[in-house]
């Protein structure tokens, strides 16, 4: 998911790694382990974002994951490949990647299955949602957000456990 906010206050969700192989109709075969995967967004003002509760945020995501289909894929890798478009993950964006479903902890590359997947380093302004291990369905979250970023985010985490907490 990549957060983008422009001059005039609004928020930009564009959220990656949607498991694309399901979508497709006859899917992707189970063991297929290429770029499955597509592209979503979701759009709202700063004002909605900072006013309403964390749960608007989570609707607004599902919605725009529910949005994903066959047809938006083809689409999506048709522009991908007219506009040799990247995706940007500097300025005023943070992506969160969500990892926790991949199937690392199937895999065997001759020497067994790994007991922990992680990534070696994050890059600033991205978050990894991993699973813990191959036997727990814990996750882990990495952040790789700058001090000022990470303090913001502290300050909402917080703020929704409160709210949490009175009901």
């Amino acid at each position: 998911m990549i957060f983008l906010i422009d001059s005039v206050q609004r928020v930009d969700w564009r959220n990656s790694f949607v498991d694309g192989r399901p979508k497709f109709d006859p899917p992707l075969p189970s063991g297929y382990f290429g770029n499955g995967i597509a592209l979503s967004c979701a759009e709202c003002s700063t004002d909605e974002l900072t006013r309403k509760p964390f749960s608007f945020a989570v609707q607004t995501v599902r919605e725009a994951l529910a949005s994903v289909t066959e047809s938006y894929i083809r689409s999506a890798i048709d522009h991908i490949e007219l506009n040799r478009v990247l995706v940007d993950c500097e300025g005023n964006s943070c992506c969160i990647s969500k990892w926790s479903r991949l199937p690392f902890y199937k895999m065997d590359f001759g020497f067994g299955r790994p007991f922990q997947v992680a990534p070696a380093t994050v890059p600033d302004n991205v978050i990894f949602v991993i699973s813990q291990s191959r036997e727990s369905e814990d996750l882990v979250v990495s952040l790789g957000l700058t001090s000022n970023a990470m303090d913001v985010f502290s300050k909402l985490i917080k703020h929704e456990l409160t709210l949490k907490s009175k009901f």
